[in-house]
């Protein structure tokens, strides 16, 4: 006997008679068996079984209802499903508890076997899920003009207070959030399916008119009226697929130079798979069955900010006598620390404005619930007050407290739905956090890159390089190899979590050996320190946790920290 539970409503069972004369003795105990887990779990149970008993045969006939009967099950077939020349039997049954859910079966005779195909059709219930919903900006009454018009009514300069950075931050951002909020509140709006902009005015109109025809010809039922319904569809399906054709061409014409709107279209005409799945329901977390959305966050929460730490700890004990011993000492040798030390220059206005062209307006809010775009609008009005905060920072070297909280949205990757490890973290952290990311990031890669501190064979994460150029340095030198009758060999590491398990203390030193140091090291230091996250899923959000380690993800600074770490890792 095979037990197999599809759903927590029903149990499925595929069972098998060995004896070809009559019911094996332990049949009936199986039976039993089968009721007890449907007693016990008080399920649907549906029995698909091979008896090798004759269900047509009198004898075995009234045995087996007996048997059925004895245990609350119907046998539902009803025809042979075993037909040679001599004989006509039915051995292959499907049984059920709920006989009023299987509205019909089916037996269909088939080549591969001398068993027929049973079949049946079960009544199901479509699953109604609550819809998403999300907060997003009403431009219904939305004015660049007046929005720019009460940025410039605002003394920013007396807002801000040169002994508290912290609270000259959180005002700036609180009165930024009151005006937007004034220009384009806040509103929930239900998540709906992909957007169909070749529907026409045209098109609707005779879909109405197609609808109005099939009621027609359902109420009267005459084959005048069927044909005129099936005249009004084929039209209606004709003129859906030319105008979703010519609208894809005239698209794809009209971005064939600009290589990510031409994907993103062919994204929308070809979705994956998983597009718009509904999020799973239910998660195993230590054993236990939750489906919750609020307790699956938390729960997600707790595994993401746990996993770095752990998986850390490995790292730490595999590498501290290299590190100790090994890695200080190569670094000693590749920095003069007299002729190679990095400070932070001041920000101007023109550096504030030009960051805040280059940020994609498509760039998701953070927490805050700030968009790009309205950073975008007020570019100019805002760039006094974030020179003179950010400039504040760098001085004192402080990293905003209010900027350190990352959304993280699991995606699924592949696997068991039901397993977190299967999913792929994905931070979304406020958008002022990034403007000044982008300004700090610039000076120290200048200063790396002027000085040659990073590898040559450091591909990633720099400009001017790609993985292109790694692939095209590694096939030559193996060609370089081959011609010169030499051995190749190639070490792969793949190293799990690898942004998430960066050691806060060992990314420091390194930064210091790097000539980073002062209070440029201590605003690093701030940056890294006090971060927090929390998970947003299926619309419920969890309590923010403290993150103890790693470079944030989706950051602009933690690709190059990270590279700073594994930086000396090809030093002989």
């Amino acid at each position: 006997m095979d037990r197999n539970i599809f759903s927590k409503f029903q149990l499925h069972l595929v069972m098998y008679n060995l004896s070809s004369k009559y019911l094996d003795a332990n049949f009936e105990n199986n039976f039993e068996e089968i009721n007890s887990l449907a007693t016990e779990e008080r399920k649907e149970t549906i029995v698909i079984g091979d008896l090798n008993c004759n269900y047509l045969n009198n004898g075995d006939h009234k045995s087996i209802k007996r048997i059925l009967q004895l245990h609350g099950f119907k046998q539902i077939i009803k025809q042979p499903t075993r037909i040679t020349p001599r004989s006509r039997s039915l051995i292959d049954i499907i049984c059920t508890t709920h006989e009023s859910r299987i509205p019909e079966h089916i037996v269909i005779a088939n080549s591969i076997s001398d068993h027929d195909l049973t079949g049946i059709t079960r009544k199901m219930n479509c699953l109604k899920f609550k819809p998403r919903k999300i907060n997003i900006r009403s431009r219904a009454n939305y004015n660049v003009s007046q929005f720019k018009s009460d940025l410039r009514k605002i003394p920013w300069e007396t807002l801000i207070n040169e002994n508290d950075v912290q609270a000259s931050w959180d005002l700036f951002k609180q009165t930024l959030t009151t005006i937007i909020n004034r220009h384009a509140p806040l509103i929930e709006k239900k998540v709906k399916g992909r957007d169909c902009p070749w529907l026409t005015h045209e098109i609707k109109e005779k879909m109405n008119e197609r609808d109005h025809l099939l009621k027609k010809a359902r109420k009267s039922g005459k084959e005048c009226d069927w044909c005129n319904y099936r005249k009004a569809r084929n039209s209606v399906t004709k003129c859906i697929r030319q105008h979703k054709a010519n609208y894809n061409r005239s698209v794809f014409r009209e971005n064939v130079n600009r290589p990510k709107q031409f994907w993103d279209q062919i994204k929308k005409c070809y979705p994956t798979r998983n597009k718009g799945e509904t999020p799973n329901k239910l998660f195993d977390v230590e054993g236990k069955l939750i489906s919750d959305s609020y307790l699956i966050a938390c729960a997600f929460c707790n595994f993401l900010t746990g996993i770095g730490t752990s998986i850390q700890q490995c790292y730490v004990t595999l590498t501290e006598k290299h590190w100790q011993f090994h890695s200080y000492k190569k670094l000693q040798d590749l920095i003069d620390p007299h002729h190679c030390v990095f400070k932070f220059k001041e920000v101007t206005k023109r550096d504030i404005l030009s960051i805040i062209k280059t940020l994609r307006s498509s760039t998701a809010p953070g927490y805050d619930n700030i968009p790009i775009s309205f950073i975008k609008d007020g570019a100019q009005e805002l760039s006094t007050p974030l020179v003179l905060l950010i400039n504040l920072c760098l001085r004192q070297s402080i990293f905003p407290d209010v900027e350190k909280l990352a959304n993280v949205t699991p995606i699924f990757k592949s696997g068991d739905r039901s397993s977190m490890d299967n999913y792929r973290p994905i931070s979304v952290l406020p958008v002022l956090a990034k403007i000044i990311e982008r300004v700090v990031h610039r000076q120290p890669s200048i200063y790396l890159e002027e000085n040659c501190l990073l590898s040559p064979n450091q591909f990633g994460f720099r400009k001017g390089r790609s993985t292109q150029q790694a692939v095209t340095y590694f096939s030559d030198h193996i060609r370089d190899c081959m011609d010169k009758g030499e051995y190749c060999g190639a070490v792969f590491i793949d190293l799990k979590k690898a942004f998430d398990t960066v050691d806060h203390g060992r990314l420091l030193s390194k930064l210091s050996h790097y000539g980073i140091k002062d209070k440029e090291l201590t605003w690093f230091e701030n940056y890294l320190f006090g971060r927090r996250q929390r998970v947003i899923y299926d619309g419920a959000q969890s309590d923010s946790q403290p993150v103890v380690c790693g470079v944030p993800q989706g950051s602009i600074l933690g690709p190059m920290l990270f590279i700073l770490l594994i930086n000396d890792i090809d030093h002989q």
